[in-house]
């Protein structure tokens, strides 16, 4: 089991979702994101926003281009 579902906060499937679809794909928009998890584009936002916050994502770039899990420096 990855090291960010043993020993955090995060045990969301939405949370957890969206970090292999950055994993997968990290330039892809939230707009897809939404759509492939069939939530809002708004609950992507507020997990995104939760997971930047926990340091287990990181923006590159200043329009969040693109996206970096850190899941595997994690482990």
């Amino acid at each position: 089991m990855p090291y960010f579902m043993k020993n955090s906060i995060i045990r969301n499937g939405v949370s957890i979702e969206i970090i292999g679809l950055i994993e997968d794909k990290s330039t892809i928009t939230q707009v897809e994101m939404a759509n492939l998890l069939e939530v809002t584009p708004r609950m992507i936002r507020y997990h995104l926003k939760k997971l930047v916050d926990k340091n287990y994502i990181t923006r590159i770039g200043a329009k969040m281009q693109k996206m970096e899990s850190l899941t595997n420096a994690l482990s």
